[in-house]
């Protein structure tokens, strides 16, 4: 009889252990919004004449397909950056001049985290991504030497592709069982692609929502 209680018993509790492992792991589709410092580095020594580098506040608007394994995750994403934008005048002797640049991408990448359980409910969140980003770049300037008779007007669109890598630190809370909030900031880099707009770097705040299966 004893023998039969001690196997019920493990039974239960191989059961259990199990049942918590399914809880924890599956298949999961999320989607996530940022607020994010965007800056775009040019590789040329022109915008010393305007002055700090162009930077605005840009959003992340995105979705993910992923693998939760219980202390780890993985994930294929697509995230829209919406454009970020600065306006520069110069007024000298010789005459002025007016420019404004707009950027914006379409962020393609692959991911993985580390997620040790700190409670039943939260995880802690550490991880990595890379892919490509597929950014366009807007220009436009006027400028006038009243001197010389120079005046100048026009406006311009160049897009091109590069690697993005990224990294994000954070957490994940389960509501229950199929819901969960992922939460914590955000980096990347993005090669623009743009032979004089060399890349862009970003930074901030990003809450997401998961539904796993």
């Amino acid at each position: 009889m004893s023998n039969i209680v001690k196997f019920s018993a493990k039974v239960l509790v191989a059961t259990a252990l199990l049942n918590s492992v399914a809880v924890a792991e599956g298949t999961f589709i999320g989607f996530e919004g940022a607020l994010l410092q965007s800056t775009l580095n040019p590789n040329v020594n022109g915008f010393e004449l305007l002055g700090d580098d162009p930077k605005d506040t840009s959003f992340d608007l995105g979705f993910k397909v992923g693998q939760d394994f219980g202390d780890y995750r993985i994930w294929a994403s697509y995230t829209y950056r919406t454009a970020a934008s600065e306006s520069y005048s110069v007024t000298a002797a010789a005459g002025s001049a007016t420019y404004d640049v707009e950027w914006k991408s379409h962020n393609f990448s692959i991911g993985g985290a580390y997620t040790p359980a700190i409670t039943q409910s939260f995880r802690a969140l550490l991880g990595a991504y890379v892919g490509i980003a597929r950014t366009t770049i807007d220009e436009a300037g006027t400028g006038s030497i009243p001197s010389l008779g120079f005046n100048w007007s026009g406006n311009d669109s160049t897009s091109g592709t590069g690697v993005l890598v990224g990294a994000k630190v954070g957490g994940i809370y389960a509501i229950n069982d199929n819901h969960e909030v992922e939460f914590g900031v955000k980096a990347d880099y993005a090669d623009t692609g743009v032979d004089w707009l060399d890349s862009t770097t970003n930074y901030g705040i990003y809450v997401g929502y998961n539904y796993k299966f």
